[in-house]
């Protein structure tokens, strides 16, 4: 059954004022006496209990969907629900009353009532964080109505001695845009959500308290007070805050990046706490709704700071660090800080213009460099190569350079080499090595004249190749096992310099010529060429070790008869003499700048 005397609810309208409306209209004098009146406890009508939803539904003649809308029900101890949106009480603010002046007095203006029952509460002035009406730009006003408890929850009660008041406020009301954040809470109370990927997942209260906690960091400063931060101020901080969360979680630890680097001091984990301010303090509080952004921010942390194992950040530890400074980095493995920074800059683990970036403010992935400190760990230094392979320092030198380059591009004193690379040279030497059975006529390499004058790399890269027949002592240590025949070692010497390619600059230094004369000369053809491509694919001419050689017996250079470096006076002298002899040079090298002379003349 309807009630004879009805009023109308409204889009946006909380249930409350509805229940208000209708105890106004029948002469109730208030809710509380017009709840006795229908058998309705009067809890149930603040709560918004089904019960009552669906008595009101009947007796105002509402459809039940369209008034349960509207309507806040418990839903918990401290909670209340609006459609799909859970409201924490720290998000309402039920006891006081909060209005816009001039959504009132359009109420009136439209009315069928002409007066106080066209007007009617709306959903959203209950919320702490809409500070403005998103449809006038002007601020809400809180009426700052002593109530008694009869008054409570009765908003046509409340306002029935205030509108000669609120007419004025309306006339003399101050602008104040509604921020996006308003606009945005207020559609999710009227059930429209933005498909905002990430805000859109969190609760009502927590996407709208993120927003603003976030906002004051960044558009005040860190340590501001909080307890003292007017509303329009709270609002400007809201605006900003959901500027950075409504691009989701990476715009959110974007922004946290952005903080960090713009607080001073170093990267320690008490700086960056303090870069995050109030922010940090809230999510430090033990409130379980928090934990969504919590755990976004935890991550940053870990991910960004050299976060000993065992700390907890925001209530949880980790087992391992994500990332090292060069501090934590040395306390962890024992090392100095000199060689941790060599061997994460050769692993490229240090940004390019680490060079100015001081200790304090380096960070490492420690996955990569626990990695590489434990490759650099198990190497040998030079000296243990040196004794490993049984060579002289000289001839280790010589060998690191071609076979055995040094752990992370070297580390000054503290380099280190790959004992398995070393070891494994030795093995593939002895699985070269003729049988023992083979070895007559074969005496330790580095007993020989050649060892001196050619040196251990042309014996192993002959060996290697197969040009040159090697035995294996195990009787001795190391290189020193090397066995050759110094008949066959000079034999392939000779080959291998007969098949050598040389380079312009080569040959210009084994015949004594100017670069530009060695160029000239191998254009006009007096020395003989190929092309080919270098081991970088670079195109370049190559002269034959044989050619090079009958250059060799064939023509000499005055460079080559005076001697290497000699003065300009002794280079005339010496052509002076061939030309008193009838030696002149050839006329087809002097067109390349070069004295060159028949070695058959001289």
């Amino acid at each position: 059954m309807m009630l004879p005397l009805t009023v109308p609810f409204h889009p946006g309208q909380n249930f409350t004022s509805y229940f208000s409306g209708l105890a106004c209209r029948n002469f109730a004098g208030n809710s509380r006496n017009f709840a006795n009146e229908l058998g309705l406890k009067w809890p149930d009508v603040v709560g918004g209990s089904d019960t009552v939803i669906k008595t009101m539904s009947d007796l105002g003649g509402i459809d039940l969907a369209t008034l349960t809308a509207g309507t806040m029900r418990r839903v918990g101890l401290r909670e209340f629900a609006v459609r799909q949106e859970v409201l924490g009480q720290y998000t309402l603010s039920r006891q006081r009353v909060i209005v816009c002046p001039c959504c009132l007095v359009d109420d009136i203006a439209v009315g069928r009532f002409g007066g106080l029952l066209d007007t009617y509460q709306r959903l959203a002035w209950e919320v702490t964080h809409i500070r403005a009406c998103t449809r006038h730009d002007v601020r809400l006003v809180d009426l700052d109505l002593k109530l008694n408890h009869r008054q409570t929850f009765d908003f046509h009660l409340q306002i029935a001695d205030q509108l000669d008041r609120i007419n004025i406020l309306a006339e003399n009301t101050s602008m104040r845009p509604a921020t996006k954040l308003e606009h945005y809470l207020t559609n999710r109370l009227a059930g429209h959500r933005a498909g905002l990927e990430w805000l859109d997942t969190l609760p009502f209260g927590l996407a709208a308290k993120v927003c603003e906690m976030l906002g004051v960091v960044l558009a005040f400063d860190s340590r501001r007070n909080l307890q003292t931060l007017p509303e329009d101020d709270w609002a400007r901080a809201g605006d900003a805050g959901f500027a950075v969360c409504s691009g989701g979680v990476v715009s959110v630890r974007r922004c946290l990046e952005q903080l960090q680097h713009a607080s001073p001091g170093k990267r320690s984990l008490h700086s960056r706490m303090r870069a995050f301010g109030q922010f940090y303090e809230w999510l430090a509080y033990s409130d379980a709704d928090l934990e969504p952004v919590r755990a976004i921010v935890r991550d940053h942390i870990f991910e960004t700071t050299a976060v000993s194992p065992g700390v907890a950040i925001l209530g949880q530890t980790r087992n391992k660090a994500a990332v090292h400074s060069l501090q934590s980095a040395r306390n962890s493995y024992g090392v100095s800080i000199r060689i941790i920074r060599g061997i994460a800059k050769h692993q490229g683990l240090l940004p390019e213009e680490s060079e100015n970036i001081g200790d304090a403010k380096l960070l490492i992935p420690a996955p990569e460099l626990a990695s590489a400190v434990a490759a650099w760990s198990k190497g040998i230094t030079g000296l243990q190569a040196q004794e490993l392979l049984g060579v002289s320092k000289n001839a280790w030198w010589v060998l690191q350079g071609a076979h055995f380059p040094p752990l992370f591009g070297g580390l000054g004193a503290a380099t280190r080499y790959n004992a398995l690379m070393i070891t494994d040279f030795l093995d593939n030497l002895e699985r070269l090595a003729v049988p023992q059975s083979r070895q007559a006529g074969m005496n330790p390499f580095f007993e020989t004249m050649y060892s001196q004058q050619y040196g251990v790399l042309n014996a192993l890269d002959l060996a290697h190749s197969g040009q040159l027949r090697i035995g294996w002592d195990r009787s001795r240590h190391g290189l020193n096992r090397l066995l050759v025949s110094e008949i066959e070692l000079r034999e392939a010497l000779a080959q291998q310099r007969n098949q050598a390619k040389y380079r312009a600059k080569e040959v210009a230094h084994h015949l004594n010529l100017t670069q530009s004369a060695t160029d000239r000369a191998i254009i006009r053809g007096l020395i003989p060429c190929s092309v080919g491509a270098t081991t970088t694919g670079q195109m370049v001419r190559f002269v034959a070790g044989s050619d090079l050689k009958s250059l060799q017996r064939r023509f000499v250079s005055l460079g080559t008869l005076t001697g290497k470096g000699s003065s300009a006076s002794k280079r005339v002298q010496m052509r002076q003499t061939l030309e008193k002899r009838g030696v002149l040079p050839l006329p087809d090298w002097l067109e390349c700048s070069a004295m060159v002379f028949r070695r058959s003349e001289i």
